[in-house]
């Protein structure tokens, strides 16, 4: 009985450090997503008014 749940206990903490980086790399990429078009607009709004 420890045994196993020693096993769910590690499993646990596996899932979440696993569930944690895809978050993260999920979130990066997200950013820097948002960032690029967030500059492609800042472009695009400065060129409006020059024309």
């Amino acid at each position: 009985m420890n045994l196993i749940f020693s096993l769910l206990q590690v499993a646990a903490i596996f899932a979440c450090v696993i569930g944690l980086a895809q978050f993260s790399v999920w979130a990066w990429q997200k950013q820097k997503r948002h960032s690029r078009m967030g500059h492609q607009t800042r472009t695009v709004t400065q060129h409006v008014p020059g024309s």
